[in-house]
């Protein structure tokens, strides 16, 4: 894990993986683990944005505007939540 934005696109697994958007918050289903997880309603503002693919700058961006926190906590955060979805291999991308 980097702690710089890149421009890279990042976008969710396109494989064995399902979710649902249940009240703002995300449900997942890790088909290859058999392993339900959920987000949070900032997470799953990124995660829809990671649906269609999104460089990092693009999710830090959203946050900020969003939640209208300054952009250095916004890019940490992005860090922070693209790790714990690499760490589950929910991403591709940079």
């Amino acid at each position: 894990m980097t702690n710089s934005i890149d421009n890279g696109e990042v976008r969710l697994r396109s494989d064995a993986l399902d979710w649902l958007d249940v009240d703002g918050e995300i449900v997942i289903l890790d088909a290859n683990k058999s392993v339900y997880m959920s987000i949070n309603h900032s997470g799953a503002d990124l995660w829809r944005l990671l649906e269609k693919g999104a460089t990092i700058s693009d999710l830090a961006q959203s946050l900020v505007a969003t939640y209208a926190i300054d952009a250095d906590r916004a890019a940490h955060d992005v860090e922070q939540f693209l790790g714990v979805l690499r760490e589950h291999d929910l991403i591709e991308g940079s």
